[in-house]
């Protein structure tokens, strides 16, 4: 399964960098974004059915990465209904080609203490880890963010640029769903977490 999610990662940032998908997506309101969505996950469904009954393996083909690259370059608007695909699959039938779309599209990455004891760490834990993450994230970023901010902050003050980095990290591990409130903390003058935003957004926003 490495090998199999090792090309998956190269074929879909291939297909990122060297071929500009997505870019020609106008995805206009909020029923646009759906209806693209949709199209492109269906698209990518027929292909991962077609490619794995051609090849008689269970490994990522060339169609299907082109499909979730596309996905991916729609952006975080399509998270949540990205989120809610993954969630109709029953325990142990996740789709593990579906974790580096959501880690792009969250920028969410697990510490080795948020792992479950007794966990596999394999591609499907990580997916039913995403799962656990997204409503939580919603409503404990906030405080969680604000405690690493105030501690990233007296680092500074205090000159302890290594220790206020690695802080910043953590910061940046909270994934998509502090981007709120770094762009509040941006609007305050705060043009040192400018590099953050560039990175949560996969350079859409910098």
């Amino acid at each position: 399964m490495r090998s199999t999610l090792n090309m998956f990662v190269l074929v879909i940032v291939t297909l990122i960098l060297n071929t500009g998908l997505g870019k020609d997506f106008d995805l206009g309101n909020s029923e646009r974004i759906r209806t693209l969505f949709e199209k492109e996950y269906q698209l990518y469904l027929q292909a991962k059915e077609d490619e794995i009954i051609q090849s008689q393996r269970s490994g990522l083909g060339p169609i299907m990465g082109q499909h979730l690259g596309n996905i991916i370059q729609m952006g975080q608007r399509v998270l949540p209904y990205l989120i809610e695909k993954a969630a109709m699959a029953p325990k142990g039938e996740e789709d593990p080609f579906l974790t580096l779309p959501l880690y792009l599209l969250t920028m969410k990455s697990f510490e080795l203490s948020e792992w479950p004891e007794g966990s596999s760490r394999d591609s499907r834990d990580k997916i039913r880890m995403y799962l656990e993450w997204w409503p939580k994230a919603r409503q404990e970023t906030p405080k969680q963010f604000s405690k690493r901010y105030l501690e990233w902050k007296t680092l500074k003050s205090e000159g302890k640029e290594d220790e206020a980095n690695e802080k910043l990290e953590e910061i940046r591990a909270l994934g998509i769903a502090a981007l709120p409130m770094l762009i509040d903390k941006i609007r305050q003058e705060d043009k040192d977490l400018i590099p953050l935003i560039s990175t949560l957004t996969n350079g859409q926003i910098d």
